[in-house]
């Protein structure tokens, strides 16, 4: 069974889903071949059964009821031996029963069986001797040849012979044609036992072979879902350390096989997520390292601000002072200012003299270079 179920995994189980339902659909093909070969080897039986034995039971029973009528109106005749009436009806009705007789013995004769086809031969060669032998005792019963119905009748013995013996072989016929029905019955009967035989063979086949593959096919399929499930639960349950291998060819085992590609991923993704916390677990420790130091750093810069902020008050008071003096610096500035601007006119004025006294200075050169 394993080996079984190993080669049943090496294809997809589409593939085999198909292959069930064609195997179902053969077998049911099969069974149906069965029955369908039974049913026509018995309608075959019944369909020879009633084109021979029943058509010639059919015909040798109006042959028996002709040749009871022809024995019926060969005594009419005889009882009416003094009626010419009588006698011309009687005979023409033994006429017509004659010929229904060779009609039918000829039918007969015609039949697939070799013994009824010469016994319905052998019938109608009786019946011709019958009517050459009884054809001149009837005549002279219609001249009015004899006395009284026994001598006729004792005139008809010959040929009474020869209807006697095609009754013999009319009850032949009919012991041959009931063989032929009880051996239709027996191979009817056969035919049927054998048709339930078939039926049978192939319903046990069908049996042997979808069972076994079915639960053959149902385990391959569902042990390996199951064994997926369980993969997955211990994955959900944070189990990954478990490894789950397969080596069928189909699609649960590409299920098992993703299953286990994604642990793998899993597996992976959590170590990067350990080695992440153990660096940020690190950086935590420098961080609060640094925090420690940055305190330590703050209160010293506590202690800073506090000398500073004295030192700003004492700035601001030197800063108070210094305005003070800038102030009384500029109202200084400004006399200056004013100063300036007198020593500024002053000062064009002199420089206008100069350029006045330089006027004068180029033109005595200019005198003295002309003296």
């Amino acid at each position: 069974m394993p080996k079984a179920m190993a080669w049943m995994r090496s294809f997809s189980i589409r593939l085999r889903m198909q292959g069930a339902i064609a195997m179902v659909l053969t077998l049911l093909m099969l069974l149906g071949a069965a029955g369908l070969q039974g049913i026509r080897q018995v309608e075959a039986i019944g369909d020879a059964f009633v084109a021979g034995t029943h058509a010639d039971t059919v015909t040798l029973a109006g042959l028996r009821t002709a040749l009871g009528n022809v024995r019926r109106f060969e005594k009419d005749l005889l009882i009416n031996y003094d009626s010419a009436a009588e006698h011309k009806t009687y005979r023409s009705k033994w006429d017509a029963a004659l010929a229904a007789t060779r009609d039918a013995a000829q039918r007969l004769a015609a039949s697939h069986d070799a013994d009824e086809a010469a016994a319905a031969r052998r019938i109608a060669e009786l019946l011709r001797q019958y009517a050459e032998a009884a054809a001149p005792v009837l005549r002279q019963i219609e001249v009015g040849g004899f006395n009284d119905a026994p001598v006729a009748n004792r005139a008809l013995g010959p040929a009474k012979q020869f209807a006697h013996q095609a009754e013999q072989q009319v009850d032949a016929v009919q012991a041959a044609l009931d063989a032929a029905v009880a051996g239709s019955v027996r191979a009817r009967a056969s035919a049927t036992a054998r048709a339930y035989a078939m039926l049978a063979a192939a319903l046990a086949l069908a049996m042997l072979l979808v069972v076994p593959l079915t639960l053959a096919n149902l385990r391959s399929i569902c042990r390996p879902i199951d064994r997926a499930r369980q993969l997955a639960e211990r994955i959900a349950t944070g189990d990954l350390a478990s490894n789950v291998g397969d080596s069928g060819r189909d699609e649960a085992a590409q299920l098992l096989n993703a299953l286990n590609a994604m642990q793998d991923s899993l597996r992976r993704i959590v170590g990067q997520v350990r080695q992440s916390a153990e660096s940020i677990q690190v950086a935590s420790a420098e961080v609060a390292s640094g925090n420690t130091d940055l305190s330590q750093r703050t209160e010293q810069a506590a202690s800073n601000l506090q000398q500073t902020a004295g030192s700003v008050e004492q700035l601001t008071a030197n800063v108070r002072q210094s305005a003070d003096a800038a102030a009384q610096a500029n109202q200084l500035a400004a006399s200056a200012s004013a100063v300036a601007q007198r020593g500024g006119a002053v000062v064009g004025q002199v420089v206008s003299t100069m350029d006045e006294i330089n006027t004068s200075s180029r033109r005595i050169a200019d005198i003295i270079g002309t003296i």
